[in-house]
């Protein structure tokens, strides 16, 4: 009964039903593991998955129940433990075509496609008749540069299931990195048009539109990043803000993702209209100091909270990466006041002093951002690629990366300094400081990017064929970034003739133009 209940999308009732099943017989794992299932579906994953393990600790052997666990930890960004999950549901089952399909995908999110097309491989061998598996294994065949096949097997799902929504959208990816925008966005509509319930398909569907210039359908479909994973989400009781007057109430403005996200939509903070309340801005303690440089700011309304501590009062709640939606921001009314944010003037002084005064062009360099982060493998930068830079007469590099890549400095067959590792754990705050005493910043995208824009340094970026939805599309210019000077490749991979570009425009560059002198 709570099977039929359930597929009728009777989920409350079904729910009833599983748990009269397990008044008739406690220990029976089917039920639990369905009741689980339906919290789930309802956005109760917290207690869904101790549904799963309560299952587990009286049934280990109960595939099911691993798989379903997987599925609820995947569900809030937990990939590593759900692979875990997952693997152990196959080891048990290995006919189990739906968890080597789930397991294929929380690979592939975890930036490992070799591993997730021998995953969905098996899965299709068990049933060769799959759309989902083909949708998934097209994805990582294409993240695994093996595009043609990965648009063959997207085609067969298609053949399959017309209104496939995840193939659909996964082809729309490719069409995105081949440079076919139109058809891309045409995609990602038809796969938001198959499915309107799937959070990917709409996030997909947002950063498409936003990376066209449409910020008004973008930053509505952007919202539906927050049923993504609950990763994401703030489980406050307090409201989230709607964009009206605060008045006297409180605000806490809290980072979303990554560094350099927040350094790009801090800037937002001081438009928040508090008259009687304040505003606090919460991030982890690290980057506090560089967050506190942030012009514009009432220090007697504005209070700098690390995440480490317990939450503060307060009354409503925002995103910094909300607050473009709830100011209506178009291309036309960015905000683009730049410097907002600066460096300690002592530590400028330090690290001009360090440099020397030699006659070089001195140019800070990163090529790394986080590993961890999805897009990493377009975004980051072979060391090697930034040879041509140091090839230019009278030119002088500086690493400012710290952590991930600087291992790569030690196989670097051109001279940089590295300065990075020498860096404190408020590794922003040196990093302001050492780009204020430099003449440009060359770097992937990453926060150092977005560092040099917000202190309004001479900086250029070098940005993938299809890039982030931040640099909008063919331009060389950012309307977030003034100073900033876009070197976009012209082809998918082809780090080459951007650093030729730029090894070019620097031979033009007098020795200490601009910051250095």
């Amino acid at each position: 009964l709570g099977n039929a209940l359930r597929a009728a999308g009777r989920d409350a009732a079904a729910a009833a039903a599983y748990e009269r099943a397990l008044q008739v017989r406690p220990d029976a794992p089917e039920p639990r593991v369905n009741l689980g299932l339906v919290l789930r579906q309802q956005g109760r994953v917290a207690e869904a998955i101790e549904c799963f393990r309560q299952v587990l600790q009286t049934h280990p052997e109960f595939a099911a129940a691993h798989n379903a666990l997987g599925a609820a930890l995947e569900s809030r960004g937990d990939s590593a433990l759900a692979v875990e999950s997952f693997r152990e549901a196959v080891r048990l089952r290995p006919d189990f075509a739906e968890a080597y399909n789930n397991l294929g995908a929380a690979l592939g999110s975890l930036g490992k496609p070799g591993e997730a097309i021998v995953c969905f491989e098996e899965a299709l061998r068990i049933n060769a008749d799959q759309p989902d598996a083909l949708s998934g294994l097209g994805a990582a065949l294409h993240a695994s540069d093996q595009t043609a096949a990965g648009r063959a097997a997207l085609q067969r799902a298609l053949e399959l299931q017309p209104d496939c929504a995840r193939a659909h959208g996964n082809l729309a990816k490719i069409l995105l990195d081949e440079g076919d925008r139109q058809g891309s966005l045409a995609r990602f509509e038809e796969a938001v048009r198959c499915d309107p319930s799937l959070p990917s398909m709409h996030n997909n569907l947002a950063m498409a539109l936003l990376l066209s210039g449409d910020f008004e359908r973008g930053w509505a479909e952007y919202q539906w990043r927050w049923k993504l994973t609950d990763a994401l989400r703030r489980d406050w009781p307090q409201p989230e803000w709607d964009g009206s007057p605060l008045g006297d109430r409180t605000i806490l403005l809290h980072r979303e993702q990554g560094l350099g996200d927040t350094l790009q939509f801090l800037r937002y903070a001081p438009r928040v209209p508090v008259q009687g309340g304040k505003v606090l801005i919460y991030a982890p303690g690290s980057w506090l100091p560089l967050l506190r440089t942030c012009a514009g700011l009432d220090p007697a309304r504005v209070e700098f909270c690390d995440e480490a501590q317990p939450l503060p009062d307060f009354d409503v709640f925002a995103s910094l990466m909300s607050l473009p939606r709830l100011f209506k921001t178009d291309l036309a009314s960015i905000p683009a006041d730049v410097p907002y944010l600066s460096a300690d003037e002592a530590l400028v002084a330090r690290w001009r002093a360090e440099l020397g005064d030699d006659a070089s062009l001195r140019v800070g360099i990163a090529w790394q951002g986080n590993p961890n982060f999805a897009g990493d493998r377009a975004r980051s930068i072979p060391l090697a690629m930034f040879a041509p830079l140091a090839a230019v007469d009278g030119v002088r590099l500086f690493s400012l990366q710290k952590g991930f890549g600087v291992e790569q400095l030690a196989d670097a067959n051109f001279p940089v300094v590295d300065l990075g590792s020498t860096f404190s754990d408020e590794v922003m705050v040196d990093a302001a400081a050492v780009i204020q005493s430099l003449d440009l910043v060359i770097s992937c995208d990453s926060a150092v990017l977005h560092l040099a824009g917000a202190l309004a340094a001479p900086a250029w970026g070098a940005i993938p064929f299809a890039p982030d939805w931040r640099w909008l599309l063919d331009r060389s210019d950012s309307p977030w970034y003034p100073t900033l000077r876009l070197f976009r490749q012209t082809q998918g991979g082809d780090w080459g003739g951007v650093f030729q570009r730029m090894a070019a425009e620097l031979a033009t560059l007098p020795a200490r133009q601009g910051r250095g002198k």
